[in-house]
């Protein structure tokens, strides 16, 4: 809470900043509040550093005329450029807590993303295998398969295994298939 001196001090929009700046205000605060609070606070503190500055210089300046410069007159304004060192430097944390925490849930959200596309990949090509092996003419037919499941299966003979005819089907393409490369390699040499 702000003392009472410094209350007595600052504006009530400037008394408003400083108790944003502190306990469950300052946690409630989205981030894009912050920032203008945080633009809010430098810009105060500029201006009364500013003021400060002028006050100070003005009076070492000066031949004491009249009237005593009292220490008073500029250390209202020097107390007030700390006050907002201070809303400054709590609304910057926070700010830095908020931005690390969004920080680590992209992180989050792009590993996640990235497992999913993990995932998704590896059904693809899964798919994309079994899809060729089954459209593929050279893939061997599963052993408890029809013989419907084969295109140009016979039937099988008696005491014959469905295995056996998709064996001599299979084997038969096999042994064209050999010959035709083995003419195109004797063709090249």
């Amino acid at each position: 809470m702000i003392r009472h001196e410094d209350r007595n001090l600052c504006a009530s929009d400037e008394v408003a900043l400083y108790q944003d700046s502190v306990g469950r205000r300052l946690e409630q605060l989205a981030s894009e509040d912050l920032r203008s609070r945080l633009r809010r606070a430098k810009l105060l503190m500029e201006k009364y550093r500013d003021v400060y500055r002028r006050q100070r210089n003005g009076s070492r300046g000066k031949a004491m005329t009249g009237r005593r410069k009292d220490a008073g007159d500029f250390e209202r304004s020097g107390r007030k450029v700390e006050l907002f060192q201070e809303v400054l430097r709590r609304f910057k944390y926070r700010l830095r807590v908020l931005e690390d925490l969004d920080r680590s849930r992209l992180e989050e959200r792009r590993h996640m993303a990235s497992a999913e596309r993990r995932r998704v990949d590896r059904d693809r090509r899964r798919s994309d295998s079994e899809r060729i092996e089954r459209k593929s003419h050279l893939a061997r037919p599963k052993a408890d398969a029809g013989p419907s499941s084969h295109p140009g299966a016979l039937p099988p003979k008696s005491g014959q295994t469905i295995q056996n005819v998709f064996a001599k089907n299979v084997a038969g393409h096999f042994r064209s298939a050999n010959r035709s490369f083995q003419a195109r390699r004797d063709g090249r040499r």
